[in-house]
């Protein structure tokens, strides 16, 4: 078992290592843009480590890990779906 340790960051680096390929490719499918995809991987391991002393072990790690990268992923969306309504308000056009 693997513990997110406040004061052992080799605990979190070895969470990363288990489980960030596993969650890229799971976000880009979801995207399918690379640079986005790694872009919200870096976010999803940020929340995780800024909230690190608040983990517990469920015992279901893989659920948790793809419930926050897919919360990421719905923000991402939120944010894209903002920015297009500003832009279409302002009468913007990109082409």
């Amino acid at each position: 078992m693997i513990v997110v340790s406040v004061v052992d960051p080799d605990a979190f680096c070895a969470l990363y290592d288990r489980w960030a390929s596993p969650l890229l490719a799971y976000i880009y499918r979801r995207v399918g843009n690379p640079e986005v995809a790694a872009d919200l991987l870096a976010e999803t391991f940020a929340m995780v480590f800024e909230k690190r002393a608040k983990f517990r072990d469920t015992g279901h790690p893989g659920s948790a890990w793809y419930k926050l990268a897919t919360g990421q992923i719905s923000r991402y969306y939120r944010r894209q779906k903002v920015e297009l309504r500003a832009v279409e308000r302002l009468g913007i056009s990109f082409g």
